[in-house]
């Protein structure tokens, strides 16, 4: 028996042996040939074309021309002495600047760092995307006047489905950042412009971007969030619709920040309206260093302020207020023609609150006519000068 199973085992150990030699069978190890290659070129995963003389060619007045649809991009700084650094004569470009600068040292500005050619062929280019560098010019600011060397425009593009991110300008004459279109969707994200003589950024949605020391204008859109707009005697920031956790600035007369509805934003300005609503503003702040109002809301202000240091109303509305507080110094603090609901009007020398019916509100004023001036007036209180209510409810 113990013989069998010896026989046995190494009958079973037999089969397995032949069975693995055979699987592990392979062949001749001598190469065949040279090994090929397995990796693709870099213009097969993403085909691109350099910006250069050889393959993007330019004549007299623009240094180079984008003539084809595609992807370029920047291997190196560019330097103009005059006219357009790159001018896009197709659709559906993109241009990556690579972390590169575009630069003009043109002894008056003239030209652009990047632009289409409408003004030239009266086309409307489409899907013309700019990123990711920097253009430097050399245009100042004196005094309310701009002048120098370089550029009159950053980027300046005419179409529709424009876009523009990671792009920074310095010292332009005329605009920073500026895309015209009739209905397609323009966009600017992630950019900085800098002493720009007409428009900071000019698009119709702007995102996370900042625009300082401009002349007419720091940013305009028509949807504008996480945004910074300066202007040096415009507008700080313009937003046609709505404007999202923004600040607009004016050191002149313009305002610091107008808009159809604002939300959690704030304007300042030197003389004009600090913040401007056509509708709504919620928790927003407006400011005005003299004359002009702190902050007006045409159609309802909830959880806002609103402060002049001169005879502007600190807060106004055309709708309801509800939770603001508005100051002035000898104009009213806070007005409304319709319903104020606990709110607080001050002011110095003016009236204190003004409003059709004012609900838990305070009125004071130091030395004006009145602290409180109400139609209707239901558990409310002033202090300082008088009031005038023509009917009261819970109150002494």
């Amino acid at each position: 028996m113990k013989l069998l199973t010896t026989i046995l085992s190494l009958i079973v150990l037999s089969i397995i042996n032949h069975e693995l030699s055979t699987a592990f069978a392979q062949g001749s190890l001598a190469p065949a040939g040279a090994p090929a290659p397995t990796m693709k070129a870099l213009d097969q995963i993403e085909p691109r074309t350099l910006i250069s003389a050889n393959l993007t060619p330019g004549n007299l007045t623009n240094a180079y021309i984008i003539s084809q649809p595609g992807s370029y991009y920047l291997s190196g700084n560019i330097v103009v002495t005059n006219g357009n650094a790159i001018l896009i004569t197709t659709n559906a470009v993109t241009l990556d600047l690579n972390g590169f600068s575009i630069c003009s040292i043109a002894p008056s500005a003239n030209g652009s760092a990047v632009t289409s050619d409408y003004l030239e062929s009266g086309i409307l280019r489409q899907y013309i995307s700019v990123v990711n560098g920097h253009i430097l010019s050399g245009v100042t600011n004196l005094n309310g006047v701009y002048n120098g060397s370089g550029f009159a425009n950053g980027v300046l593009l005419y179409g529709d489905h424009l876009d523009v991110e990671k792009v920074s300008v310095t010292g332009c004459l005329d605009y920073g950042i500026a895309m015209s279109s009739l209905l397609g969707i323009t966009s600017v994200e992630s950019c900085t412009v800098d002493n720009a003589g007409s428009y900071g950024i000019l698009a119709q949605n702007v995102r996370d971007s900042t625009a300082t020391q401009c002349g007419q204008c720091g940013i305009y859109g028509f949807v504008v969030s996480q945004c910074y707009g300066q202007s040096i005697s415009g507008t700080g920031l313009n937003a046609y619709y709505s404007a999202l956790n923004c600040y607009g600035n004016s050191a002149g007369s313009g305002d610091g920040l107008d808009c159809g509805n604002a939300e959690n934003c704030m304007g300042q300005s030197q003389s004009g309206t600090g913040l401007n609503c056509n509708y709504s503003a919620i928790n927003c702040w407006g400011y005005c260093n003299s004359n002009g109002g702190g902050l007006y809301a045409g159609a309802g202000a909830s959880n806002c302020r609103g402060s002049s240091y001169g005879s502007g109303t600190g807060l106004a509305s055309g709708g309801n207020v509800n939770n603001c507080i508005g100051y002035s110094t000898s104009g009213t603090g806070l007005y409304s023609p319709y319903t104020v609901t606990g709110c607080t009007g001050r002011s110095y020398s003016g009236l204190g609150l003004n409003a059709t019916v004012a609900i838990g509100c305070y009125g004071y004023s130091e030395t004006g006519t009145y602290g409180l001036a109400a139609y209707i007036a239901n558990s409310c209180d002033h202090s300082g000068s008088a009031a005038s209510i023509s009917f009261k409810y819970n109150m002494p």
